[in-house]
């Protein structure tokens, strides 16, 4: 039987939660706009016939859904908004907020397949630059059907809940089932160490691709490979938060060797670059 550790909110803030505000703050006046801007180009490129333009749109649809769980998932049990969100959430939806748990699991795999797909994608149109359009427009639903079903492998592969919430005498309760954290947290950072260098991987072999390429046929490169260099760099150096977090919280959670106050802006960590790899 999995070990249970509970923990519990009051409804009223201790004054040291003015970080807790101010960090709120700051997630609103570059969220907000960052979700209008990706709902905008969700949108927008629908009137582009590419097949590239579809994986991007794959892209954004998969961050705008992190980014707005992300607020039930972590936001709102770490950040000043949770005196009345998280009552109404834990009131009202009980099994929100357990839900979101598992989904933020799910979106960590989405994220890499979504932004992987990108660079295999302009590899396939200089490798099978006559047929890749049509090959990519056929199947990327079935590709993205793959994805998902994927992204839900590894927390089936852990069975039960990982957190329950209740309210009693205005107190939320949540419950933690340690032994299963711990092993979806050990899945998920061996797989983010692993997109990680794919994702280096991938990258760079795509810039060396197009520049190999235009040398071949004697084309001017204008900056292409470099550029491709530095975007696969970004998405490495945005990653590297997310694969700090990941390692070293699954890490703690074994052998319990990080201050408390290094847990608690380990979350800040998660979080910002969760937001940073979906504005990239």
């Amino acid at each position: 039987m999995s070990n249970v550790t509970t923990l519990y909110y009051c409804r009223t803030l201790p004054p040291s939660e003015f970080v807790n505000r101010a960090i709120t703050t700051i997630q609103l006046l570059y969220g907000v706009p960052s979700l209008a801007l990706m709902v905008h180009f969700l949108i927008f490129l629908r009137k582009y016939p590419n097949s590239f333009y579809r994986l991007v749109q794959l892209n954004l649809l998969t961050n705008i859904f992190c980014y707005l769980n992300s607020w039930i998932t972590l936001r709102l049990r770490y950040y000043s908004i949770r005196p009345c969100c998280l009552f109404i959430v834990v009131t009202w939806i009980p099994d929100l907020l357990t839900l979101s748990y598992e989904l933020s699991y799910f979106f960590l795999h989405m994220q890499f397949f979504s932004t992987i797909s990108l660079s295999i994608h302009r590899i396939t149109s200089i490798l099978y630059h006559v047929h890749y359009d049509k090959l990519w427009s056929k199947y990327y639903i079935h590709i993205s059907f793959l994805f998902i079903v994927y992204g839900l492998i590894p927390s089936w592969a852990i069975p039960g809940t990982k957190f329950t919430f209740h309210v009693e005498n205005n107190t939320i309760f949540q419950v933690f089932y340690t032994e299963r954290i711990q092993n979806a947290m050990l899945i998920s950072s061996m797989l983010t160490v692993v997109y990680f260098f794919l994702l280096l991987t991938v990258g760079l072999s795509t810039a060396c691709l197009v520049t190999r390429t235009m040398q071949v046929n004697n084309i001017a490169d204008r900056g292409i490979g470099k550029t491709l260099t530095r975007i696969a760099l970004t998405y490495v150096a945005v990653s590297s938060g997310i694969l700090y977090w990941s390692v070293m919280d699954a890490i703690n959670r074994i052998f319990e060797f990080l201050p408390q106050f290094l847990e608690v802006y380990g979350i800040d960590v998660l979080v910002f670059s969760s937001d940073a790899v979906g504005s990239v």
